[in-house]
């Protein structure tokens, strides 16, 4: 959750618009390769849940490439729209 529990108590507005935030609270929580990661956004677009698991994806680079098919084993980014309207924007695209 953006904001971690700090946000359940109260907003932390704008945090969600920051892909930074996404991967620090990644690094904070100190998840490594080979860890499940559920990154989850109403509509696939929230900046700093694809920070998340782009920060994920990077971890499970090894020589700097990562094999698509190890990683949908563990890395798993849920959204409630569909892809066509997703792929109009760059930062969903990725």
């Amino acid at each position: 959750m953006t904001g971690a529990d700090r946000a359940l108590i109260s907003s932390l507005e704008g945090f969600e618009d920051l892909p930074l935030v996404g991967r620090l609270q990644f690094a904070d929580r100190g998840i490594r390769r080979g860890d499940v990661v559920v990154c989850v956004t109403e509509g696939g677009e929230t900046s700093s849940v694809i920070g998340t698991i782009l920060a994920a994806l990077e971890g499970e680079k090894v020589n700097g490439v990562y094999d698509p098919a190890e990683t949908r084993k563990r890395l798993f980014f849920v959204y409630n729209n569909p892809d066509d309207r997703l792929l109009p924007f760059t930062r969903s695209r990725r």
